[in-house]
């Protein structure tokens, strides 16, 4: 097993050498970025090595492997590439959508309407969550981007939905797919997620997933999360974490890829056949703002908007899940659950 800083000096290494190619070979900095981002996680089913491997000792191996192989690419000739860096909006909400803009435009309607359903019931289930809770309720889907979860949430039992994003590009992709394929009880707005134009206390389940850590002021996201909710409503926060070379990694990828163009980057992973539904690594690389919070940190915020009951859902291991229940008592008190 290696450790975090052994990991961290190979890695540093991988990224320096990725910055001396992006310029004049932006293609093989995307497939090798892919490369070294795929085998951050401790399972994949396209990783090549053995899952026999201890995940820190095929990271190292592959990061080794991934530095020669741009050092070969370092003496091949080369054409001028138009891929001008990235030149952030002023305004952050603008770009953040435009950047999920194309990512959900390449997600099949079986990846859209289908697959996400069934992956969030199983999460829940995995988790002990009674999908029957669904059953008459309404919901919010906080950031919903495509609006594959404000879709799911209906098909595993909610009345009615409504999926608030700032991002239009990703609107049109949700207002389609429910016209297209004939869905009620779902609706799409336009809105800022940090200030909900809603009431107090209206939303019997209020789902965020992926998206306040993309924001300007996470805290007050998760302020607003909380005051749309009916006392004893559930709800779902999905928040980065911190700690450790996959969250170090995350940080540390951006500032290479930021140098190539999106729209080029997509097109090279189009070319290797990645699955559109791993759009992750390109969320990581081009969002404005990317926030990472220790499970600490996601408590404190939390307990001080309410009085929370809080399930840490340990689905996967480099994300912090967290499904909360406002309780109806207001004494301050904060109960977990591990």
């Amino acid at each position: 097993m290696k450790t975090y800083n052994q990991l961290k000096e190979i890695s540093d290494s991988f990224f320096k050498k990725c910055n001396d190619v992006a310029s004049t070979k932006p293609w093989a900095v995307c497939v090798a970025m892919h490369e070294y981002a795929l085998n951050t996680y401790p399972a994949d089913p396209h990783i090549a090595i053995s899952s026999d491997i201890c995940p820190t000792e095929r990271l190292f191996l592959v990061t080794g492997e991934l530095i020669l192989f741009l050092e070969q690419v370092e003496k091949l000739s080369c054409y001028p590439v138009s891929c001008k860096p990235i030149v952030k909006a002023e305004e952050v909400k603008k770009e953040t959508g435009k950047v999920y803009g194309r990512l959900w435009s390449k997600f099949s309607d079986t990846e859209l309407i289908d697959n996400t359903a069934e992956s969030l019931a199983e999460r829940l289930t995995l988790n002990d969550f009674d999908l029957k809770y669904f059953k008459g309720k309404n919901a919010i889907d906080i950031g919903c981007g495509s609006g594959r979860f404000t879709i799911a949430l209906r098909r595993l039992g909610c009345e009615s939905v409504v999926g608030v994003d700032y991002g239009e590009d990703g609107l049109k992709v949700a207002d389609k797919a429910i016209e297209e394929f004939q869905i009620q009880g779902v609706s799409f707005r336009k809105t800022d997620v940090l200030h909900l134009p809603f009431e107090d206390e209206i939303f019997d389940f209020v789902f965020c997933n992926g998206v306040l850590h993309h924001t300007e002021d996470m805290e007050l996201g998760i302020k607003e999360m909380i005051r749309v909710a009916k006392k004893g409503a559930k709800m779902w926060l999905y928040l980065y974490g911190d700690g450790g070379i996959f969250w170090y990694a995350r940080k540390e990828m951006p500032k290479v890829m930021q140098k190539i163009q999106q729209t080029y980057t997509i097109s090279m992973l189009d070319m290797i056949g990645m699955p559109s539904n791993k759009f992750i690594f390109c969320d990581n690389w081009y969002v404005p703002i990317e926030r990472h919070t220790t499970d600490a940190e996601a408590r404190e915020i939390i307990n001080r908007y309410g009085n929370i009951l809080l399930i840490i859902m340990r689905f996967f291991p480099f994300f912090l899940y967290i499904l909360m229940s406002r309780l109806q008592n207001k004494d301050g008190s904060l109960i977990i659950l591990l």
